[in-house]
């Protein structure tokens, strides 16, 4: 994981961040009650996100946010 942060003048921050998940899955194979092996897998990505945010006055706090997520595969 990493970030980064930075101030855009007195109002204006953004953020960059990155992550990378890598999860790797085993699996036993049988059929009719009897073992026939094992299935192996392995899923990975890079999880990126973006960040503005804008202060216009005192109590207030505008922002958006782009990111991108993961989620695991499996077996049929």
């Amino acid at each position: 994981f990493g970030q980064v942060e930075r101030d855009f003048g007195p109002a204006w921050t953004g953020l960059l961040a990155v992550r990378y998940d890598r999860d790797e899955r085993e699996q036993a194979v049988s059929a009719a009650g009897q073992a026939l092996g094992r299935d192996e897998a392995t899923f990975d990505a890079w999880q990126p996100k973006a960040s503005l945010s804008w202060r216009p006055g005192e109590g207030t706090l505008l922002y958006a946010t782009y990111a991108e997520g993961f989620r695991t595969g499996g077996f049929n």
